[in-house]
């Protein structure tokens, strides 16, 4: 292996953060692909054993695990080139803190994702504040967590059969937003109709959240192109699904934030990392039928 080795999953958002730091750091690695729908390599297990998921980045046989830790390493690490977070303290939190507040309300459907099946129902409490997960053997449902500091995420294909309180009304991956239930942080991808509904709200004041701290500056650390952009501008290529499924329009909603999208992609660091749009469509597609969701 090289010195540097990145594993990881071509349309992840979270190892694509990790491809954009080190192009801008101008680093040399090695890239790996993992089949995270599939079974887990020997490596990813060996260096990942806690939650077996990608982005790993190996450094001369040390790895390191989730993505915003590991962006922050490479900013650390190579010092010299390209900074990615402000020098100053207070700035340097305040990009810490919109990165979080992008992990925690905006995620795509399988990314970094791991099986977790059961033969007892999803129970959902009615004030959302505990979420129980049985051991593992039942297909009704799918769940990931790509950080250690939020509770689990998932998508429930079989509510209404299962959970004592039905919070997903129908069972279709229409809508692959994440919905923040109580502070916990627990996240549901909501379906159609009325849920549907409800959640594009959420996620267009997600949008226009970001479009306030984006304000008129060009990157959202101003003229330079940085940590929080870092975070989040995986997540344009996920925008075309976004709009597939939901049926509204992200330019309309968020203008900044598109305009935002457009000027990281004439970077060749992003231009390089981020996938086609129209092919994570067609892989959410697949993946929804694979999960048994129509």
């Amino acid at each position: 292996m090289k010195a540097v080795v990145l594993l990881d999953f071509w349309a992840s958002p979270f190892g694509q953060r990790c491809r954009i730091a080190l192009a801008e750091k101008g680093v040399e690695y090695e890239y790996r692909e993992e089949n995270i729908m599939g079974d887990k390599s020997p490596l990813l297990l060996e260096y990942n054993p806690v939650y077996k998921r990608i982005p790993v980045l190996i450094l001369d046989g040390k790895p390191l695990c989730e993505s915003l830790i590991i962006v922050q390493y490479i900013d650390e690490a190579w010092p010299d080139r390209a900074p990615l977070l402000p020098a100053d303290p207070y700035a340097r939190a305040q990009a810490r803190f919109w990165a979080d507040f992008v992990d925690k309300k905006v995620r795509p459907p399988y990314a970094d994702a791991s099986h977790e099946f059961d033969s007892s129902p999803l129970r959902i409490t009615t004030v959302f504040d505990r979420i129980d997960f049985p051991s593992p053997r039942n297909p009704f449902f799918f769940l990931y967590r790509e950080t250690d500091s939020f509770a689990h995420c998932l998508i429930c294909s079989s509510c209404k059969n299962n959970c004592e309180e039905t919070v997903c009304s129908q069972h279709s991956l229409t809508l692959v937003f994440m919905y923040q239930f109580h502070d916990c942080g627990n996240r549901l991808w909501k379906l159609k109709g009325d849920a549907q509904a409800a959640v594009k709200e959420e996620f267009i004041e997600i949008l226009k959240l970001l479009e306030g701290e984006l304000g008129d500056k060009k990157y959202f650390g101003g003229d330079a192109f940085g940590f929080v952009d870092i975070a989040l501008v995986p997540f344009v290529c996920w925008f075309y699904t976004y709009e597939t499924c939901a049926g509204f329009s992200i330019e309309e909603a968020a203008p900044k934030v598109v305009s935002w999208g457009k000027r990281c992609m004439e970077r060749e660091s992003v231009a390089n990392a981020l996938s086609d749009p129209h092919k994570i469509y067609e892989a959410v597609n697949v993946y929804k039928k694979r999960i048994g969701i129509e």
